[in-house]
Formats: C-alpha cells, structure tokens, sequence
C-alpha cells in the first residue's frame, strides 16, 4: 500500500501558507489592482504634501499679532462650524482644501451681518479676496453678537462666530 502521508502534509501545508498570505495582503492595506482598460491614477486621490509656505504668507505670519481661535476650511466645509471667542478675541481662517476660500459675513433677519464696511464695500467680516490653499486670513471681533459667515465662493458652506463679553 503506498504512503500518501508525506505528500498529503506538504500540500496542507502550502495551503495554509496560501491562505495566509492572502489575508495578510487584504489585511495589509495593499491596493487592489484596477480593471483592464481603466485608468488607476483618476481612481486613487493624491495625498497633499505641504511644502514651505510662500512669501506672501511668510509676510502674512510676520504681521500676525496672535489669535485666540483657529477655523479651518477643508473640502467639507469649516472646521468647526461654530466657534465661540472673547469680545476683542482674534479668528484666523486658514484655508486647508484643494480649492480657494472667501471668507464673507452672511447675515439672517435674526443675525444682521457684522457692521463696518470692508475695503472691498460689504461687510468690515469679509477677507475681500479669495484665499489659496495654505494661505490664512484673520479677523478681530469687537462687537459681540453672534456672527454668521460662508466661502463666498460656494455658499453653502457656512459657519457661526459667537462673541461674548466676559
């Protein structure tokens, strides 16, 4: 009678290392090929890689005088979306997406736009331009109120500053 024994083992064995190493690489992270004819790069997002901020936002860091509050604007909108600081407290508006930013006041019937005009003839709450990714804009508060704000750019991404005195 032959013996099946040793062969029998060897292939178990190799079947456990296959199945193995199949969930290792699922486990793992590694990316799934693409399907013939497609293009992967359109599939697969860019991670963003910082590099050193430009003159013009080196100047703007040199001018800063501080603030008490950070709102960062990303692909989803403002980060966080309501914020609450001092009366005199200072927000910097930091634009963290892939696309531009235009930080503009945006008033309701119960929440009035903040009073003040700007350079650019709205409200004194207004960047008047757009912001490239990596750039900032800040702005102080001195009227307490609760204080309603958008991306002049695409308005529906809206946010609220609350100022208190304290």
């Amino acid at each position: 009678m032959p013996n099946f024994k040793g062969p029998l083992l060897s292939l178990a064995m190799l079947l456990v290392v296959v199945v193995a190493a199949y969930f290792w690489f699922a486990i793992s992270g590694m990316p799934a090929e693409a399907p013939a004819g497609s293009d992967a790069s359109t599939n697969a997002a860019e991670p963003f890689v910082p590099g050193p901020p430009p003159p013009d936002v080196v100047e703007m860091l040199r001018e800063s005088k501080g603030f008490q509050a950070l709102v960062s604007y990303t692909d989803s909108g403002f980060e966080p979306g309501e914020v609450a600081i001092e009366k005199g407290g200072t927000i910097r508006f930091t634009n963290n997406s892939s696309g531009d930013l235009w930080v503009a006041a945006d008033g309701t019937a119960e929440n009035p736009v903040y009073h003040g005009t700007s350079e650019c003839g709205g409200s004194a709450f207004d960047s008047c331009r757009t912001l490239a990714p990596r750039e900032f804009w800040e702005f102080t508060f001195e009227k307490s109120g609760t204080w309603l704000f958008r991306n002049n750019l695409k308005k529906g991404q809206t946010g609220a500053v609350r100022v208190e005195v304290l």
